[in-house]
Order: structure tokens, then C-alpha cells, then sequence
């Protein structure tokens, strides 16, 4: 590899508030993408091409170093006989790939990333966990489908290396001025968690981790969003309203209280015109209220979370924290993990869940490129999916669609009666959405079923 890379780098903002969320233990920082295969993988080649990550995007082979004044990512020693890739055998792949994911992924001692390859008996199945201090949903898709390119590289050279990303942006940059950009950070400083009448039950945590999914199928989804274009409602609307739906019965929501539930938005539609990126944090969360009305069907809620996504889209979507990160890192800079460990601290601090209430969250991470996502003809890519964070407590759904069929999880280190709680939450919201895509007006029967 020609280029040096470099032994240390600059933490972002955005990687603060991460990490910080991280110690706050309000959920485990990392992400994960399983790939299952209609074949099988070169376990050698396949160590080779992980472990090129971390010089192509050189922070993934750094650790987190928060004590030091400014916090840097420090570079590991050693990555040369690093292993980054773990071979499992196992019966049934995909709940061993969910649970490698679930292991805990710790940002100042370990590579950003990790995988395994889990034999399964008759195809394999890749399990990728990275580091969410280092890069959010957006560039986890990115790096599963570098993976998949130099896996295809490395079968025709087998010495080919990638060139070192050291100087692609890891922060969001936005062209406003400087009145705009301190009105943007006042706003976010009063919007960090917003006021809510949410009130969750008591989820005990400490158990071992693990993820809880369900699946709308590929037809049902195609259903869902032709039925949605001709009201003008994109899939997201959809599984938002249904996610809605399901919560308004879960936590007893009465008609007129105030429901928000945090979304992601990724801040990459902000960029200038051309810029170079690295795999980063670049997405923010913004807050959807839409309260539950009495006797309303699923078609008038659908509405009203419409109304509410192009009003956000016409305020500029997420134009808003784009200049609010990017001032921040510029203003804040090397103060900014003291800075949110002190906002943290205020939001969740003493009885601020009584007062706040809880503030349940969809994560949508999008669609995974099937073309980008191609490990070769040998081993077809037969499905994929995104998972989230782990949290004990939290409330929180992921999505992500590969070839049509959307795959709703939750990772949750939370005891039975949590499990169970999020299990059928996930179930009811999968079958809402199926069921409105059948044309049928019967989605309180999926959401009763919560409740059961």
C-alpha cells in the first residue's frame, strides 16, 4: 500500500454523541448486517478483504481514546496479524450471526470492525458488526458492499490493496451563515429529547443479548407501496404509521396526548456536489408527532404522518442539523465530549423519564443495493438484513429492505416479559402493514394482538 496512513486521527461531534450515549448505557454503539449465501465463501479470502477495510478507511482500525486532550482516534499496533474474522459452524446461521452481532464490540481497545463467517449445513452466512462511534447506518451498507468488492477483487488479484480513504469527510459540511448556524444549534440543544406522554413499562435489563425480528414479505411490501403512491406516501410512511398504530395500544396512549417517536434522517443529502466521504456518522435523528385520534382508521393516521414528512421535508429535511453538526464541530470541536456528556447528563438525569416520558424510535436504514451487494457467481447473495443497537430498555425498531422484503428487528438485553413485549410489537406492526396492503380496514385486529 503506497499511501501512508495515519497513526492518529480527529474525533468528530457526531462520534461523541455516540460514544457518550454509549457510556450512558442508554444502548450498546454498534450496528451489524447479515448476508446469507446460496454457496459458499473462501474463509481466507474472505479474512483478507475484511482486514483491507481497515487501511482503505483508516479509522476503522483505530480505537477510541477518550482520555486524551482532545479525545483521537489512536491507531491499533499489530493489524497485520489482526484477526478480524471468526469461522463458526452452526445449525441454524442466522440466529448465530445475530448473536456474534449481540457480542459487545468495545471502541477503545478493538478494531471498528468485525466479522464471522458461520458455516451453516448447506450454505454460508457473513455476520459484519461495526462500531456505530464510528459510522452510522448509511455507512454500514457501505462498507458491506466494500467488503463484497474486494472479496471479488482479491479472486482476480490476490495481491491487490485499496487506497487509503485518509482525508474523505467523516462530518456532515453545510454552506449557512453564522446567525443560521447559532439559531441551528440552540434548536438542537432544546430538542435533544423531546417532552412526551409516552409511558413504557418496566423492561428489566441485564440479560444476554439478542435480536427480535419480523418480516413483511416481498409481495405484501410491493402491495404496500403502490397502495402508497396513489396517496402520496412513501414505504417509510407506511411502516411509520403502522409502527404508530401498534404503540398508540401498546402504551395506552389516550386521544390528543402527545406521542412523538424519533426518526433517523441521513444528513449525506446535504453535501456539496461531489464530495469525497469516508465511512462516518452522518445521519441525525428528528421527531414525528402525529397524536392518537379515537376511532380513526389506518388510511386518516397515514394521512396525517404524511402531512408531517413533507412538512419536515419542505423545512428543509434535516437541513437543520446538518448546520447544526457542522458548526458544532467547528465551535464545539475539542470540547464536544464534555459538552454532551453535560447534555446527556440533563436529559436523562434524576426523574427525567417521568417528566419526559419515553420516546420510542424508528430506524430505517433503507434499501440494500443487491448489484453493490455481490460477493461473485460463486456465492450468490440469497438475503440480507440491518440490525441496530442493543438497548436493555428502550423501545426501538430497525428496518431495512433487501430485495423487497423488509426486515423489522429490535436488539434488546431486556428480561422475558421485555422480549415478549417487543416481539409482539414487531409481529403487530409487520402485520398492519400487510394487512392495510391487502386493502382490508381490519389493522386493530394486528394491533390487539400486542396486547394479548
Amino acid at each position: 500500500m503506497s499511501e501512508a496512513i495515519p497513526s492518529t486521527m480527529p474525533v468528530q461531534f457526531a462520534e461523541c454523541t455516540v460514544f457518550v450515549s454509549g457510556e450512558v448505557d442508554a444502548y450498546r454503539p454498534q450496528l451489524g448486517g447479515v448476508v446469507a449465501f446460496g454457496g459458499r465463501l473462501d474463509a481466507s479470502r474472505l479474512q483478507r478483504a475484511v482486514r483491507l477495510l481497515l487501511d482503505a478507511e483508516p479509522v476503522l482500525g483505530c480505537r477510541f481514546d477518550p482520555d486524551a486532550k482532545p479525545p483521537v482516534w489512536r491507531r491499533l499496533e499489530n493489524l497485520e496479524d489482526a484477526s478480524v474474522l471468526d469461522v463458526i459452524e452452526a445449525d441454524v446461521p442466522a440466529a448465530q450471526a445475530a448473536a456474534f452481532i449481540a457480542e459487545p464490540l468495545d471502541p477503545r481497545t478493538d478494531p471498528c470492525v468485525r466479522a464471522a463467517l458461520v458455516l451453516g449445513p448447506d450454505a454460508d452466512t457473513l455476520a459484519v458488526k461495526v462500531s456505530h462511534v464510528a459510522m452510522d447506518g448509511g455507512g454500514l451498507k457501505q462498507a458491506l458492499y466494500m467488503i463484497a468488492e474486494y472479496y471479488r477483487r482479491l479472486g482476480e488479484q490476490a495481491d491487490w490493496t485499496p487506497r487509503p480513504n485518509a482525508d474523505g469527510l467523516r462530518h456532515i459540511v453545510a454552506d449557512a451563515g453564522f446567525l443560521e448556524r447559532l439559531r441551528a444549534l440552540s434548536k438542537s440543544k432544546l430538542e435533544l429529547v423531546p417532552e412526551s406522554d409516552w409511558i413504557a413499562p418496566e423492561m428489566g435489563g441485564g440479560a444476554p443479548a439478542t435480536y427480535l425480528e419480523a418480516t413483511v414479505e416481498p409481495h405484501a411490501l410491493r402491495a404496500a407501496a403502490e397502495a402508497g403512491r396513489s396517496v402520496g406516501a412513501t414505504v417509510n410512511d407506511i411502516l411509520l404509521t403502522a409502527y404508530l398504530r401498534v404503540l398508540y395500544r401498546l402504551l395506552g396512549a389516550v386521544p390528543g396526548s402527545v406521542t412523538p417517536v424519533m426518526t433517523t434522517a441521513d444528513l449525506r443529502r446535504h453535501l456539496p456536489t461531489g464530495a469525497r466521504t469516508a465511512l462516518a456518522n452522518m445521519s441525525a435523528f428528528w421527531n414525528v408527532f402525529v397524536s392518537p385520534v379515537e376511532g380513526e382508521e389506518f388510511d386518516g393516521t397515514l394521512a396525517r404522518v404524511v402531512a408531517a414528512t413533507k412538512a419536515w421535508k419542505s423545512a428543509g429535511a434535516g437541513k437543520t442539523d446538518a448546520v447544526t453538526v457542522a458548526f458544532a464541530d467547528k465551535v464545539i470541536g475539542a470540547r464536544a465530549l464534555s459538552f454532551f456528556r453535560k447534555q446527556v447528563a440533563k436529559a436523562t438525569g434524576g426523574d427525567a423519564r417521568e417528566h419526559r416520558g419515553t420516546v420510542p424510535v424508528l430506524t430505517n436504514i433503507g434499501v440494500i443495493d443487491s448489484a453493490l451487494l455481490d460477493f461473485g457467481g460463486s456465492a450468490p447473495v440469497t438475503d440480507a438484513k440491518l440490525l441496530g443497537p442493543v438497548s436493555g430498555g428502550a423501545i426501538a425498531i430497525t428496518a431495512s429492505t433487501y430485495r423487497d422484503r423488509l426486515c423489522l428487528s429490535s436488539g434488546t438485553a431486556s428480561d422475558d416479559t421485555g422480549r415478549l413485549l417487543l416481539s409482539r410489537m414487531l409481529q403487530a406492526t409487520a402485520e398492519a402493514i400487510e394487512t392495510w396492503a391487502d386493502g382490508s380496514t381490519a389493522t386493530d385486529h394486528a394491533d390487539r394482538g400486542v396486547l394479548e
